[in-house]
């Protein structure tokens, strides 16, 4: 059994941080009941629908790759043209409008086959990135990096859009490195690129995004970590790799903050007012240095978020639709329900919103999702998926970016179940679209 299988590592790494939060922090019953709610779903949908897709499917496609990569292109179109339309559509127009055409051109990436190779998604994710940190630089030099956090120059989406399609396309040309090349390529994301990219942006995600997908796509594709100490082994890389991206980001980004500090008389009065307005300050921004302490602030967010939510919810999807994209409203709207911008962990979100059907429904797809992408042959998906559960850990489900690999997987999943109860009727071909 692989350490990275589905059924072993979110349960794996949820349960030790919660764990470690009621045992060391403070013990709550109710806080216990939810993370059981989820996990137990999480573990049960995760085994039908693995019975399912071992029976229907033998794995070896391409078609969760091939579905990720139309996504990404068939978003990346739309955003243009919403730069285009958002300043005199409304959303309530643009949004069928954009449903529509996501789906037409899905469908005609698919019919056409138009494919992009490693260097070209590597190319055009970094060229997303540029457009988005170096204007706030050209214009204020180091204070732009708070420009970059708060997104208050450039439209949020190049970033995020940007990051995942740099990974993409470093993970396929890992793919065909040898094991030399390929350990020289995470040093250098390790060393430098990763820590650079977070103080530049002033999110350490984004340096863990860099890292991590070619960690989990390296065991899983080379070195299955399939007995006892195998496992062992492989889940201790990932946690002092973790750690050291926490570390060294957190020191990148504090050389930055030091070198141009917020309350300075010299700090642009745009860039003061864009910190302000997301309710951000400067000792928020310096707390990373706090590696040991921040897991344990954030149990005591969801244990706030448990207690005032329990047991059905309090804000009732207003948080989860403020997080989508085009409304950019999900930190203010934290703020309003919680009074404070915090993360709220890997369940606390869900809980939040529904309670104790919030966590079902949201382990529920977890585990559809982890499912599918695990069991086709296929990796790269997966692990940009598992680098994501541990990226919420802490932030839990708030960025609309980190969905993409799921949503290819729900795709996917649609499209063998699709085939099997109702393709063989009409054609008998496979996967038609």
């Amino acid at each position: 059994m692989n350490v990275f299988s589905p059924e072993i590592f979110l349960p794996l790494f949820v349960s030790i941080f919660y764990l470690a939060g009621l045992v060391l922090v403070d013990f709550s019953l109710r806080a216990l009941a939810a993370v059981l709610a989820g996990i137990i779903t999480y573990l049960a949908v995760t085994h039908l629908t693995g019975v399912y897709i071992r029976g229907r499917d033998n794995g070896e496609g391409s078609y969760q790759a091939d579905y990720f990569e139309r996504l990404l292109l068939s978003l990346l179109i739309i955003f243009i043209v919403d730069l285009a339309l958002k300043g005199f559509v409304p959303i309530q127009v643009r949004v069928p409008f954009y449903l529509a055409t996501i789906l037409t051109i899905f469908y005609f990436l698919g019919r056409e086959k138009v494919k992009l190779s490693g260097p070209h998604y590597l190319t055009l994710g970094l060229l997303m990135i540029l457009i988005y940190i170096m204007p706030s630089f050209v214009l204020y030099g180091l204070y732009g990096t708070y420009l970059n956090r708060t997104g208050g120059l450039m439209p949020a989406f190049l970033v995020g859009m940007g990051t995942i399609v740099t990974v993409y396309g470093l993970m396929k040309i890992a793919s065909g490195l040898t094991a030399s090349r390929l350990f020289m390529m995470i040093g250098l994301i390790s060393a430098i690129i990763g820590p650079l990219m977070a103080a530049t942006i002033g999110y350490r995600a984004y340096a863990i995004i860099y890292i991590m997908p070619l960690i989990f796509q390296y065991y899983l594709e080379r070195r299955p970590p399939i007995d006892f100490r195998a496992g062992l082994k492989a889940a201790g890389v990932i946690i002092l790799i973790s750690l050291y991206t926490y570390l060294a980001t957190s020191v990148a980004r504090g050389v930055i903050y030091t070198a141009a500090p917020l309350e300075s008389p010299r700090a642009p009065a745009y860039v003061v007012e864009s910190m302000e307005k997301g309710g951000y300050t400067h000792s928020d921004m310096m707390q990373g240095t706090k590696v040991i302490t921040r897991p344990f602030f954030t149990y005591k967010v969801f244990l706030e978020v448990v207690d005032k939510s329990f047991p059905w919810g309090t804000s009732h999807g207003r948080l989860t639709l403020s997080l989508m994209p085009g409304v950019n409203l999900g930190r203010a709207t934290t703020i309003d329900i919680l009074g404070k911008p915090f993360s709220t962990s890997f369940f606390g979100l869900s809980f939040l919103e529904f309670g104790f059907l919030g966590i079902v429904f949201f382990a529920s797809i977890l585990g559809l999702c982890l499912a599918t992408a695990s069991r086709l042959k296929d990796v790269k998906v997966y692990s940009i998926i598992l680098t994501t559960v541990i990226l919420w850990l802490d932030t839990g489900p708030s960025v609309w970016w980190h969905w993409l690999p799921f949503v290819s997987a729900t795709i996917t999943f649609t499209a063998i179940l699709f085939d099997n109860l109702v393709k063989p009727k009409i054609t008998g071909s496979k996967y038609w679209f």
